[in-house]
């Protein structure tokens, strides 16, 4: 009895495994895939490459030059809608590393003493204005009687 409990049990794994590579449809692959017409994945990664090597030497100012270089609206096509609607969730691998990488470069720089409290100001509300802000438009008026 136990023995076959143990197949069944072998035979709902497996089972389950199929089915989650049948649900895939490709989507893993194209995550890890690049390439792609609506973003620049090489600018991307060479940023996501130099920020990383500056943050592993120490380089606060490299790394502060870089991502106010970096941190725009729509960098390198980073935004594009499409990028986020081929699959539930997230979106291309190389994008998913880029963000994660601007974000342990932000915490680097919040976290370091090499540069003080008011450049670190001066940066950051630079970096938020080169992202903007959103707006809400609302268009048409009340109809009057």
């Amino acid at each position: 009895m136990e023995g076959s409990g143990a197949e069944d049990g072998r035979a709902c794994v497996s089972s389950a495994t199929n089915r989650a590579e049948r649900a895939d449809l490709g989507i893993n692959s194209w995550k890890r895939s690049p390439a792609n017409a609506y973003y620049d994945h090489v600018i991307l990664r060479r940023v996501k490459n130099e920020l990383r090597e500056l943050r592993s030497k120490g380089d606060v100012e490299g790394v502060a030059t870089v991502l106010s270089l970096a941190c725009r609206s729509n960098f390198g096509g980073s935004e594009n809608a499409a990028l986020y609607s081929e699959c539930y969730y997230g979106t291309k691998a190389n994008l998913d590393e880029y963000v994660d990488e601007v974000e342990r470069s932000l915490a680097f720089i919040r976290s370091s003493d090499a540069i003080g409290a008011d450049d670190k100001h001066l940066l950051l509300r630079s970096l938020s204005k080169n992202y903007g802000s959103t707006a809400l438009c609302l268009s048409g008026g009340v109809r009057r009687r």
